[in-house]
């Protein structure tokens, strides 16, 4: 699986758009309807409302259209805007008042005890910022994530965690402390280095429609090495065989005192089957 930089993906979203004929509230949709879809693995029987807090951007749009599919499906929702209403324009703005005519209850983040709200909550959905986020948070969203993340109440995030950098994993300032996050269409590099990964938890790559020639764009020359890569490139190992059909290897490693590079590639050479 390949994994990109916030431009790599906006350059996907670009060639989506104008190359394959999707459109940004496609995408949308499809981003809000996966993380419903988690949040209901999340939920798990758990009690309370889901808060969905809210960004501006297309990020918030991803979180109010989950808010609205979870409202679909009898769950309780309250939407925390980060920003007043008025600055709610495009998408953002169109998903708003889906969620509202679905029966989704939003509230400006400055209007009332948020931290009660969330203490409340079943489920935290963090949608405050995407891949395109430069830190540090400051403001109301800053606010909203300190109290989110001291809610002791599990947390999704969006894409990634905001306050993360997603190119690099580095954490300047108040960042979510999610318990998942669902990353769209492909990961990104933050969330699988530290300390980004630990920020991310449990990542899902959603599925939001792109074309494969995308999403295996050659250009991306990073990957996430997988169980399923790996297997594909050590040779078959017939039942019958031994230790001695898999040959010796010997290890010239290390030094009096410093002995962990050779104990470390011995047991590599052993896990790789090695005989």
């Amino acid at each position: 699986m390949r994994v990109v930089t916030s431009a790599q993906m906006a350059e996907l979203d670009r060639r989506a758009v104008e190359q394959h004929g999707l459109t940004v509230a496609t995408l949308m949709a499809a981003a809000g309807r996966r993380v419903a879809q988690v949040a209901l693995d999340l939920l798990a029987g758990r009690l309370g409302p889901v808060v969905v807090l809210a960004g501006k951007g297309h990020n918030g749009g991803d979180g109010l259209v989950a808010a609205r599919e979870l409202r679909a499906r009898g769950i309780p929702v309250r939407a925390v805007l980060s920003a007043p209403e008025a600055e709610y324009q495009g998408q953002a703005r169109r998903m708003l008042e889906e969620a509202r005519a679905a029966g989704v209850e939003a509230y400006d983040a400055a209007a009332r005890d948020i931290a009660a709200l969330l203490r409340q909550a079943g489920l935290v959905i963090d949608a405050l910022f995407g891949t395109g986020f430069r830190g540090p948070v400051r403001g109301a969203a800053a606010a909203l994530i300190e109290a989110a993340n001291a809610s002791g109440v599990p947390i999704l995030a969006v894409d990634v965690p905001s306050g993360l950098d997603a190119d690099t994993g580095r954490i300047d300032g108040p960042c979510i402390r999610a318990a998942a996050t669902v990353t769209m269409g492909l990961p990104k590099v933050g969330l699988l280095v530290y300390p980004g990964a630990e920020a991310a938890g449990t990542v899902y790559v959603a599925d939001i429609g792109y074309p494969a020639a995308l999403a295996d764009d050659p250009t991306i020359r990073t990957h996430l090495v997988t169980a399923a890569m790996v297997r594909e490139a050590l040779p078959p190992r017939p039942p019958d065989s031994h230790k001695g059909t898999y040959g010796r290897t010997l290890v010239v490693a290390g030094s009096v005192g410093y002995t962990g590079a050779a104990v470390l590639a011995a047991l590599g050479a052993l896990r790789a089957g090695a005989g």
